[in-house]
């Protein structure tokens, strides 16, 4: 089904063409940015899913997606009920503080799709995290018959309920969201969705600082600074990081900064090459709103470093920072300074040690540790491994 023809079903609730330019039309009731919700992971190019009239319509290769809802009224082969409900003595989940299931994600993430169409005016959302709520410890330890003190008894066990915390945006207005759900007989439900103060925003995600790459490829300033430097747009190579706050910009932005550099051939050592600028992106909008220029240190006559300029603060987005540098443009370094060994093989001044032998580690009797789930048994250590996001953000 062409893009064309999917809108043309649809009813338009919300023109976002102005924050999404790339998408030229509007866009129905709720959209998400993040992963399939139904399968709780991205899927590949021009898959569909299917949520009544729901279909999911892929953006770049680099598998964002733009998921489209008409409908809310789940699939035949979802169910917003979890299998893995928590309660004293019984459960499928082996530990109260096991991270959510795949299933869970799923179940989560479309509960917390229909509230917001149905009981918010949020026309665009973004997740960025979905996790464990863990609880209490004493719960915890009361679960697993551990007592509070040595020598102690354990506690009665109480019921644990199971809980997930999301991290969202609205990628409409800027603003963020948390919301926490409880599993109650078996059906995630909202307990609440908290719209956060002005300036505080949850992490980076790595989709984010994937897609940061592919957006200063494709600007067009950008891509005339590198040919300035002899760097073709296929060798520009980014290290996106979130600035967290830049009073240049309003603090509903979704900010980031792009450490730029050359890679000349395939798995060389990038950072051999940094290009002398720096692209600030909103990874809401995949546009980039500035071009930063650093100064450098130039010699004195009498041999002391000197900046070029009298600050290292960034100047005014309208101030045409190269200009006033008292600095020239600076191609990368030509020069390689790779890591891996047949690579180096190839540098001319490169030899390699001789006065190692080798060294071999073997375990021909398998590892000494064990593996329950997410239970790890080692010696006399026995520790539980899970994964959770840790919010930016205090919650009193």
């Amino acid at each position: 089904m062409s893009r064309a023809s999917l809108y043309s079903k649809h009813s338009s609730t919300q023109d976002v063409s102005r924050v999404f330019p790339a998408y030229d039309t509007t866009f129905p009731i709720v959209y998400s940015l993040f992963l399939d919700p139904y399968r709780g992971s991205l899927v590949s190019s021009f898959d569909k899913c299917y949520l009544g009239e729901h279909h999911l319509i892929t953006g770049t290769h680099y598998k964002r997606h733009i998921c489209v809802r008409t409908s809310l009224s789940p699939p035949p082969h979802l169910s917003i009920m979890s299998p893995t409900a928590l309660s004293n003595g019984s459960s499928t989940v082996n530990h109260p503080l096991d991270p959510l299931t795949p299933e869970e994600i799923t179940a989560v993430s479309f509960v917390v799709r229909q509230h917001i169409a149905t009981e918010t005016s949020i026309k665009a959302i973004k997740f960025i995290t979905c996790y464990l709520l863990p609880p209490p410890k004493k719960a915890v330890l009361a679960f697993l018959g551990i007592p509070l003190t040595p020598g102690g008894k354990p506690e009665n066990p109480t019921e644990i309920i199971r809980k997930a915390e999301v991290d969202f945006l609205d990628v409409v207005n800027g603003y963020s969201y948390n919301s926490i759900l409880s599993l109650k007989d078996g059906v995630w439900t909202v307990d609440t969705l908290d719209k956060l103060a002005e300036g505080i925003q949850p992490q980076i995600s790595v989709e984010e600082l994937i897609a940061c790459e592919e957006v200063v490829r494709k600007d067009e300033r950008i891509r005339k600074l590198a040919k300035d430097v002899g760097v073709l747009p296929e060798q520009i190579h980014a290290d996106g990081w979130a600035i967290g706050y830049d009073e240049r910009f309003p603090q509903c932005r979704r900010v980031q900064q792009a450490f730029l550099f050359a890679r000349f051939s395939e798995h060389e050592n990038l950072y051999a090459h940094p290009l002398d600028f720096i692209p600030v992106i909103d990874s809401n909008s995949d546009k980039v709103l500035h071009i930063d220029f650093p100064p450098i240190y130039k010699t004195s006559s009498k041999g002391i470093p000197k900046l070029s300029v009298e600050s290292t603060e960034p100047g005014p987005l309208s101030y045409d920072s190269i200009s006033g540098l008292g600095r020239d443009r600076i191609p990368p370094p030509p020069r390689a300074f790779n890591f891996l060994p047949d690579l180096m093989a190839k540098t001319e001044d490169f030899k390699p040690r001789e006065d190692v032998k080798a060294l071999h580690v073997v375990q021909p009797e398998g590892v000494s540790f064990k593996m329950n789930g997410h239970e790890l048994v080692w010696q006399k250590w026995k520790m539980h491994i899970g994964i959770h996001f840790i919010s930016i953000f205090s919650r009193e």
